[in-house]
């Protein structure tokens, strides 16, 4: 457990380091953040505590030293508390308390029958059964005739049922070989669905017949452009589908695929990835107006979202600026602009602007398609 705990932190090291690019956000904004070079003395310190966790014949003054170092970590930035962290924490802490090794299994055990028994509480919900199972079991779906798709999707509740039931069994004794049969038969099946199957992408085919279906509606009085597309420099390459191809290129493309629908507007998230992709501000601006650029060139109806993640070097006034040079280059649209932070990215954008300060200071219109 000691071992799992310090593997993952050194793989995610760069995480609990102050001298990273996105900032740390705190469980409080008067919580003090370590500065370097004590940030690297905690975490060295976590990792030697661990070891004593593995190799100390004594390790509960270990495990409660490296419980305290863990929770001033994860105090100071609340992008640390991922499930392997805490899980990992929660052991910890039952170690430190254990009298003896028969003390510990018990402790531990508590600590894997409140897991399963929250994980299974909580997808007793409507969002789970109409959003997340259909989606976790979609490979299956997509290969099952109609009638055993149904069967599937109506059967979501046998997935918290079964990891509740599991917590029970791990309090029965004369269960608990048999819920540790079932908690292995799940991991086994969810990793054999998730590493065996593929889930449907959208494909050209699938874009057309979305096309003549909204088409095929015959909604609104004025014109035939029912598509909106987004998109965004990066996408290919966050999901590994970019075949060594550069980003722009890439972006052009999908802007090329857009024009075969008609669309009403074509939209670059730009900075919405976040700096694996575009660094910093200069890049978010050049990003854009090479967007803007090729939408034009190629004839589509473009918008352009500016935004940035919170972990990228930039900052409002780069948002601020492309949006007055897309406003000089007549761009058709652009949003969100500088309302407060988008939390669900982390980052901030300038929400529904639409160039009207920008057009007016500049006295222009939008001009042709884009």
């Amino acid at each position: 457990m000691a071992a799992a705990l310090a593997a993952g932190v050194l793989l995610a090291s760069r995480l609990f380091l102050a001298a990273r690019v996105f900032p740390r956000v705190p469980i409080l904004e008067v919580w003090p953040l370590l500065p370097a070079p004590l940030d690297e003395v905690a975490l060295g310190a976590l990792l030697a505590a661990l070891c004593g966790v593995a190799f100390a014949p004594g390790p509960r003054w270990w495990a409660t030293a490296a419980i305290v170092l863990a929770l001033v970590l994860a105090l100071e930035d609340q992008s640390r508390w991922q499930p392997w962290f805490y899980q990992y924490v929660a052991m910890l802490a039952a170690l430190a308390v254990a009298r003896d090794s028969g003390d510990t299994l018990a402790a531990w055990r508590v600590v894997l029958v409140g897991l399963y028994l929250w994980s299974g509480i909580q997808k007793l919900n409507a969002t789970f059964m109409t959003n997340i199972f259909p989606w976790l079991v979609e490979p299956l779906t997509g290969v099952l005739p109609v009638g055993l798709q149904r069967l599937l999707l109506s059967g979501w509740m046998v997935v918290p049922v079964m990891e509740i039931v599991v917590a029970v069994g791990l309090l029965v004794p004369r269960l608990r070989n048999a819920a540790v049969v079932v908690a292995i038969a799940i991991i086994v099946f969810s990793n054999a669905v998730m590493r065996n199957l593929v889930w449907p992408g959208v494909s050209l085919a699938l874009l057309e017949e979305a096309h003549q279906a909204a088409l095929s509606l015959h909604r609104g009085s004025v014109g035939d452009n029912v598509m909106y597309f987004e998109t965004g420099q990066g996408s290919e390459l966050s999901s590994a589908t970019h075949a060594g191809v550069d980003q722009l290129t890439l972006e052009a493309r999908c802007y090329g695929v857009a024009r075969r629908y008609r669309p009403l507007l074509v939209n670059t998230v730009v900075g919405f990835i976040g700096p694996e992709y575009l660094y910093d501000g200069r890049q978010v601006i050049r990003a854009g107006l090479e967007d803007h650029c090729v939408g034009k060139l190629l004839g589509v109806p473009m918008g352009v979202d500016v935004c940035y993640t919170n972990h990228m070097t930039a900052d409002q006034n780069d948002l601020e600026n492309l949006a007055v040079l897309l406003a000089a280059a007549t761009a058709i649209a652009v949003g969100p602009l500088a309302l407060p932070t988008v939390w669900v990215i982390a980052g901030a954008s300038v929400v529904g602007l639409w160039l009207h300060w920008p057009r007016a200071s500049e006295a222009l219109t939008p001009r042709g398609s884009a």
